[in-house]
């Protein structure tokens, strides 16, 4: 009884400190919804060549929790019908905006990635994180294209209508995590 105190004793702080979060709440579109801003974390790392410690700061991308104070169902695996067939419209819907402003950008690779969109209990995109499109380093796009084209995939994105989910018997807000990628050459 006293060995395992004492171990209870010793864990405790770690489990206290890890995995720290502050929750912040945002409105988007009409929606109040909660979100959990997780604290970086810095791990000690060690160079394969040179065998030199370093450290390195990891940032967390924020969770969000509640959708007009309703709890926000996810599923990291998709096993849902649903939540597959969200999915699953969501990559069709960013892959025809990169077809269709493909021949404005240049040569490169793009990205663009939604860890966090939220969908209501209504199937209508409620939030995500902004600034989504990215471009490879070797991409020089101005100001004007970067904000132009983050614009139609918002409109895209804000048009789309998705089966709600629901979950006994309850319409229930959902969050994906969707990533694109394209390749584009001269």
């Amino acid at each position: 009884m006293k060995t395992y105190i004492a171990i209870s004793l010793l864990l405790f702080p770690i489990v206290c400190y890890s995995g720290q979060t502050d929750t912040i709440k945002v409105t988007r579109n009409n929606n109040a919804i909660e979100i959990a801003q997780q604290r970086a974390d810095t791990i000690s790392v060690i160079n394969p060549q040179t065998y030199k410690q370093g450290k390195r700061v990891i940032r967390h991308s924020p969770i969000p929790l509640t959708l007009n104070g309703i709890n926000i169902f996810f599923d990291e695996r998709n096993n849902n019908f649903i939540l597959k067939a969200a999915s699953t419209q969501i990559q069709e819907c960013i892959q025809s905006v990169f077809k269709n402003i493909k021949d404005e950008l240049p040569a490169g690779s793009y990205s663009y990635q939604l860890p966090d969109i939220v969908i209501d209990i209504n199937g209508k995109v409620a939030y995500y994180s902004t600034n989504a499109f990215t471009a490879s380093a070797e991409v020089l796009l101005t100001e004007k294209q970067y904000n132009t084209i983050n614009i139609v995939f918002e409109k895209a994105l804000n048009e789309l209508e998705l089966v709600p989910m629901i979950i006994d018997g309850e319409k229930t807000p959902f969050r994906l995590s969707i990533s694109e990628y394209i390749r584009l050459a001269q």
